[in-house]
């Protein structure tokens, strides 16, 4: 069979993932936008895919959310889908979103009704919250022609069935990437009064960075016996107003700037904590390499990833970054865990996103793709 996959960009954590696909698929194309969105500081390498850039418009607009952050994102419209879908003739079309280049997938599968429609709704409810009626009609339009869905977890598949949508027709595909370059590391031993904490990402509103700084800025006043260094890997915004905060002598940040993918893990391997205080996250990638390598996390509850993938006191510690008394509580428990503890945690969180493989992420696509085609067992 042939099958086509609709995208805007291919970042690279996806790349094993695809490779994965194509291998049980055979006959692959991936169809995107853009080679990268000007926002990404990654370098388009599509390995050995069978990859066609789209003649594509992109117009940026501000995402505001409900949470009070407001993003640029980019909007794109590749205008020679159905031309590209009837020259390769695919027998199923995975669309990621529900956007410009659905509808052409729309229109092709009307011309050819035997093609099979996959959406891949990379969303979460808490990103969709304050999303107007229009775009709610629309998807829910979407929906409607749609043969089975793809979502990262839980709260997308919640959200998906919203619109009426048949849960048997839903399949989880989670975030993965090649967990073989974030081996496991032991916790680098150290006086339990030192903690080494850690985020990875753009430095912007929606990570919610500053009220985590502003909290761990006050523990150290309140605690002159505890010394936390802060390092942030990414650019962004906020760049400029992190540099300009004061901080007390026992609590310093060290800005890294872009770092690029290969060398995250020695990044990972070097702290102690993983921290992702996001106020919406459709998912977190960071989240699942920070606990392959075998480091806990302090995350948000607006991360998907973290909702999927942390338990409070087993792996890492929850909160909501808009409960600073709860999101305080749980720094502290994080800042004066044991390093004992600190291993014991980063072991389970290895642990727990073991089986978030390429492989099996490639198997859910896979079986997703059988459902729309009959050929489940």
């Amino acid at each position: 069979m042939k099958l086509a996959l609709l995208i805007a960009y291919i970042p690279p954590y996806r790349i094993p993932l695809f490779k994965e696909l194509s291998s049980k698929v055979g006959d692959v194309k991936f169809l995107l936008s853009i080679p990268m969105e000007p926002n990404r500081k990654w370098v388009a390498d599509y390995s050995d895919l069978n990859v066609e850039i789209q003649k594509s418009l992109m117009i940026p607009y501000i995402w505001r959310h409900p949470k009070g952050f407001s993003e640029v994102l980019y909007m794109h419209f590749p205008y020679n889908t159905i031309r590209e879908l009837w020259n390769y003739s695919p027998d199923v079309i995975i669309s990621v979103e529900m956007g410009f280049r659905t509808l052409q997938v729309l229109i092709y599968k009307f011309l050819k009704p035997k093609a099979k429609l996959i959406i891949w709704a990379s969303i979460s409810e808490h990103t969709e919250l304050g999303r107007g009626w229009v775009r709610r009609f629309l998807r829910k339009f979407f929906l409607l022609f749609a043969d089975a869905v793809l979502v990262n977890g839980e709260s997308g598949a919640r959200y998906i069935q919203q619109f009426g949508y048949s849960k048997d027709r839903i399949v989880k595909v989670p975030y993965t990437t090649d967990f073989s370059i974030f081996q496991y590391a032991p916790m680098i031993e150290g006086c339990n009064c030192q903690r080494k904490i850690l985020y990875v990402g753009r430095l912007e509103q929606r990570k919610g960075l500053l009220a985590l700084i502003q909290i761990v800025k006050e523990l150290c006043n309140e605690n002159d016996d505890i010394s936390v260094e802060f390092v942030l890997a990414g650019s962004g915004p906020l760049e400029f107003e992190i540099k300009e905060i004061h901080l007390p002598e026992n609590f310093t940040i060290q800005l890294m700037g872009d770092v690029v993918f290969s060398k995250l893990p020695a990044i990972y391997r070097d702290a102690q904590i993983f921290v992702f205080p996001t106020l919406a996250d459709e998912w977190g990638m960071v989240v699942s390499e920070a606990m392959a390598i075998g480091r806990p996390v302090l995350g948000s509850l607006y991360s998907q990833a973290v909702e999927e993938l942390v338990t409070d006191g087993v792996n890492g510690w929850v909160f909501k970054p808009d409960d600073l008394q709860w999101m305080k509580e749980k720094v502290k428990d994080a800042l004066f865990s044991s390093s004992d503890k600190l291993r014991t945690l980063g072991e389970s969180a290895r642990e727990s996103v073991q089986r978030h493989s390429p492989e099996f992420a490639s198997d859910q696509m896979v079986l997703a793709i059988n459902k729309v085609c009959g050929n489940e067992p």
